[in-house]
């Protein structure tokens, strides 16, 4: 093999990593300060300076919710000791203020993701065929009149695969729905069973691991190779499509058997309020608790062990070398590992937004999870992209992708969601507002929903409109 190229890879600088690195141990830990992009931008390129500017952006704006949802734990766990149930005349207050907060968050993210996207634009057309997909199959296509080479895909063979991908992820679609299906009968014959809440507390467990082996082990991996399969010219287009199709997996399969047991069990026969001490709110609070938790410390232990064994690997990496870290020799860099797929990570974080943000009044220690989430994985990127892995190609990114996008999605399910939780499944409402009647719930409701969709329908829009010109890729 002697004179022939085996490995290439991108060199730290010594010099420059000091200057990016964290100034202390997890330095800004309450997430009230951003870290500065440009230097990071100009040294690892904009698709992670939008992945940092995205954690940032998280940091600050999930303090707020994670304190909050410590006091609203401490709430609806006071009232399930003095009344027997979880349905707290805080809840209503809880679900407004989540759907408040998500869409100013919603707002903001959407200005300073456009404010960046402006300045770091120009970076994604200088960057020639670095923004091309490398696992795509390509035809090349000489300009006549400059002589040069483009890589492209015909626009025809790419919609017709698209449509084909989209009727071949109906299979894990179906067996998503199936588990979700069989989690509600495995509810219901444990809690038969067992006495409440041990029998809720089994069936949260069950569906959490079923929920977990469908989701990550079948339809993640079909996406992946549904989505390679379409030949996505462009790096940005294959994630973006990804992110989405496992974003809407596992947020279907954790939404839908919460959604299934409220539309069942909402008291709207017996007019409101309910008839009986139970509500739908106790077993909706125990089921998402009890499943977010045993998810939440499954991927917490998961990501652990993943980060354990790269910091191992990096410390075989640095070998004889100083003890205050590596020495970022190229025989050093040489023997770190590459940089990893964040796709499980990233669908890790936008979950938990869904549950903190969606599914928050029912699963009150969410929005405090998430922040600590958040606030680990902002300390742990940052400091292995330096020390721990080889530095990555800089790749550049002409917007944040679907994981920044997904907060759109987020904030329109908090909404749907929330607003028939707080008007119809609670009986809470009339602890605030006694004078409201049921017909005037329904009327509400039936308003909010039609604001939810006209939003909805804005957003989609707004991501469909076209790409400013770009000369470089036409």
């Amino acid at each position: 093999m002697g004179g022939q190229l085996q490995d290439w890879f991108w060199l730290h600088n010594g010099e420059t990593v000091k200057a990016l690195a964290p100034s202390g141990p997890w330095s800004g830990c309450f997430g009230l300060s951003r870290q500065p992009l440009a230097p990071l931008r100009e040294y690892f390129g904009s698709e992670v300076a939008w992945d940092m500017l995205w954690l940032n952006f998280l940091a600050r704006w999930t303090f707020v919710p994670a304190v909050g949802s410590l006091v609203y734990t401490y709430a609806i766990a006071l009232s399930f000791v003095q009344t027997g149930s979880f349905d707290s005349p805080f809840l209503p207050i809880a679900g407004g203020v989540l759907m408040v907060w998500g869409a100013a968050m919603l707002f903001f993210w959407v200005r300073l993701s456009d404010r960046y996207g402006a300045r770091w634009r120009e970076e994604v057309r200088i960057t020639g065929r670095d923004g091309l997909n490398a696992d795509a199959t390509l035809d090349e296509v000489v300009d006549e009149e400059l002589g040069e080479v483009r890589y492209a895909y015909p626009e025809w063979k790419h919609r017709l695969k698209r449509l084909a991908a989209i009727l071949f992820l109906i299979l894990p679609a179906a067996a998503v729905a199936a588990v979700a299906a069989g989690t509600l009968d495995a509810r219901a014959r444990i809690v038969e069973m067992e006495a409440f809440p041990r029998g809720a507390l089994f069936a949260g467990l069950a569906a959490a691991a079923a929920l977990f082996v469908v989701v990550r082990m079948v339809a993640f991996p079909w996406s992946r190779v549904m989505t390679h399969w379409e030949n996505y010219t462009h790096r940005a287009g294959f994630q973006y499509a990804l992110g989405a199709r496992c974003f809407w997996f596992e947020a279907g399969a954790h939404l839908a058997p919460l959604l299934y047991m409220a539309l069942v069990n909402a008291p709207l026969l017996s007019r409101f309020p309910p008839s009986g001490n139970d509500t739908v709110v106790d077993a909706l609070v125990l089921q998402a608790s009890v499943i977010f938790l045993a998810w939440w410390l499954a991927a917490a232990a998961i990501t652990s062990l993943q980060q354990h064994r790269y910091a191992v690997a990096a410390r075989r990496a640095s070998g004889d070398g100083p003890l205050e870290g590596p020495d970022f020799s190229s025989e050093e860099q040489a023997r770190r590992p590459p940089p990893p797929d964040t796709l499980w990570s990233n669908a890790w974080l936008s979950l938990q937004l869904v549950y903190a943000f969606v599914l928050g009044a029912i699963c009150p220690l969410a929005p405090a999870l998430l922040h600590a989430w958040v606030m680990q994985r902002l300390h742990w990127r940052r400091t292995s992209l330096l020390y721990t892995f080889r530095r990555g190609h800089p790749h550049a990114a002409p917007a944040p992708g679907f994981w920044g996008d997904g907060l759109q999605a987020v904030a329109v399910l908090a909404l749907a969601v929330n607003i028939p939780l707080v008007l119809i499944c609670s009986r809470m409402l009339s602890v605030w507002f006694p004078d409201v009647t049921l017909e005037e719930r329904w009327g509400f409701l039936a308003l909010g929903e039609v604001a939810t969709a006209a939003l909805a329908t804005f957003l989609l829009a707004r991501s469909l409109r076209p790409p400013p010109p770009d000369p470089d890729h036409e």
